[in-house]
């Protein structure tokens, strides 16, 4: 659970489980025979995070600037709207993934496939050229992203007093926006 006071007291806190499993394949009695392969893992992984990045620690509430004077007479003048229902932008990842090693892991590698989602996003809406107020900080809008990320490693040269290592690492990225507002 996180709390924020740049919520209203009805959304002020929010709760973001995650849990992980992992089974190291290498540590099981059956696979003793495959001397050459020396690390073998799966792993699942799913966890929310909320994110409360807003510009001020009083983002739900109606806000006033002074100095907006009149002449002689001092003034204020509205510098954001209230918005009570303003809550957590809520981040989503589900993960799977394989890690591996080799001949004694001098080659060590990963392969993780994952999926994150974003609802309730954090935005500044404009209100239009009309308003004293230029925007409003709203809940809107859901976004996912997708893909699959490859690691390897590989020791080049090792000697007692060198070291040379190589990495290299690859992603592919789908990110798609599902919900905005019109």
């Amino acid at each position: 659970a996180d709390g924020s006071s740049k919520f209203g007291v009805n959304n002020r806190w929010g709760y973001f489980p995650s849990f992980s499993l992992g089974w190291r394949l290498t540590g099981e009695e059956f696979m003793k025979p495959l001397d050459w392969l020396s690390d073998l893992k799966i792993r699942a992984a799913y966890g929310t995070v909320g994110n409360d990045a807003l510009g001020s620690y009083y983002a739900y509430q109606a806000l006033y600037g002074l100095g907006w004077n009149n002449a002689a007479e001092p003034g204020a003048l509205a510098s954001s709207l209230s918005n009570e229902d303003l809550t957590w932008e809520v981040n989503k990842t589900i993960s799977l993934g394989i890690d591996f090693g080799f001949l004694k892991n001098s080659i060590t590698g990963t392969i993780e496939l994952f999926d994150r989602g974003s609802s309730e996003l954090l935005f500044d809406v404009p209100q239009g050229l009309s308003s004293v107020v230029t925007t409003r900080t709203e809940n809107i809008g859901s976004m996912s992203n997708k893909g699959i990320e490859l690691q390897l490693n590989a020791d080049v040269i090792k000697t007692k007093n060198f070291k040379w290592e190589l990495q290299v690492n690859a992603t592919s990225l789908k990110n798609k926006i599902k919900k905005l507002p019109n």
